[in-house]
């Protein structure tokens, strides 16, 4: 999953009529978004550079039927693993420490 593709160029190649098809790939209990154009494919990324990930296969479905205006895509879910309890943002708790610290000074 090296390549990566940003959110701006898939609306491109969307709107250009590129994109031969879009797969919903299970890993965990996460979802990415892996695109087909020509014969690359690529996997979309987030703005800070890393994969872009779903907890919900649905949020997922809903960004690429109403945001990317593709009707149709395949899902892929072999590697799902719903018992596994990934962290998005591990940075989460201490932020909400803080948060909380300050509001009681």
């Amino acid at each position: 999953m090296s390549e990566t593709v940003s959110h701006a160029l898939l609306l491109e190649l969307v709107a250009a009529g590129s994109v031969r098809s879009a797969v919903a790939i299970a890993d965990g209990d996460c979802w990415f978004l892996m695109v087909r154009y020509g014969r690359i494919e690529k996997t979309l990324r987030s703005k800070s550079g890393k994969v872009r990930s779903w907890r919900k296969l649905d949020s997922l479905a809903k960004y690429i039927v109403v945001e990317l205006g593709l009707p149709r895509f395949e899902v892929e879910g072999s590697d799902y693993d719903p018992s596994l309890k990934t962290l998005r943002r591990p940075d989460s708790s201490a932020v909400l420490k803080r948060v909380h610290a300050a509001v009681r000074k």
